[in-house]
């Protein structure tokens, strides 16, 4: 049932775009954001970060965008996502650099992560043989994530 919600939700957040170009990263998390917050949660500014990772086998690429949400059900409770952004460049093959701030993101999975006074460091993530796998901020435990059928899915390490 879990797997049916999470291409539901991911179908939907491919339709994250704006028409006009003018739209800013933020804009586009907080599209993403109402996917899955409820009426109390709110996006921690702050927490918003990017990270392109490239496979030095390949050359193909994929954009992670990180962002945080608190407030769920008007408690203090926190939660990470993770998103998985198409590499696009201006020839239109999927491995080369683009923009995420551009105005049209292509996302490929979308994953809450529910860490305990713990986040995932973007800045840690590699990618290799279809898999992005990227450390705690307190390097307790690494997350991979791999890459099926043009989708990003959690993978249990």
């Amino acid at each position: 049932m879990k797997y049916i919600v999470s291409i539901i939700l991911l179908s939907l957040s491919s339709l994250v775009s704006a028409s006009d170009g003018t739209s800013t990263l933020k804009e586009q998390v907080l599209k993403i954001s109402e996917l899955y917050g409820d009426g109390f949660s709110k996006v921690i500014d702050s927490s918003i970060e990017t990270q392109k990772v490239t496979s030095a086998k390949t050359g193909y690429c994929v954009n992670l965008i990180s962002f945080a949400m608190e407030g769920f059900s008007g408690g203090n409770n926190y939660s990470q996502f993770i998103v998985f952004v198409k590499c696009k460049s201006k020839t239109g093959d999927s491995n080369g650099s683009s923009d995420i701030r551009a105005n049209k993101l292509h996302v490929m999975g979308i994953h809450p992560l529910y860490l305990h006074r713990d986040s995932l460091d973007l800045s840690t993530a590699s990618y290799e043989d279809r898999i992005v796998s990227i450390s705690t901020k307190s390097n307790k435990k690494v997350y991979s994530f791999t890459s099926k059928k043009s989708i990003w899915w959690y993978r249990n390490n």
